[in-house]
């Protein structure tokens, strides 16, 4: 039995998060959670996600500040950030 792979996605447009979910989703070992704002996921950030994959324009922070204050929670949490830039 393999081990579950926790992604907390972090994208405000839903079409696109619904997207990268699907195609994450495929693997299915890999558990995703979509949450739409950066508030979202730091409320959840206590369940030690294995890897955040995070768009950088969101509409309550920035992608600097949340990068930061991912990291102030978790340094060892993997971030991959994606933007639409």
């Amino acid at each position: 039995m393999s081990q579950r792979f926790n992604i907390y996605l972090v994208e405000d447009d839903h079409w696109y998060g619904q997207i990268l979910k699907h195609h994450l989703e495929m693997n299915p070992d890999y558990v995703i959670e979509l949450y739409k704002s950066g508030k979202e996921l730091l409320n959840q950030m206590y369940k030690k996600p294995d890897l955040i994959c995070m768009d950088f324009g969101l509409p309550d922070i920035t992608g600097d500040k949340l990068l930061k204050e991912i990291k102030a929670r978790n340094k060892q949490v993997p971030v991959i950030v994606i933007s639409g830039q």
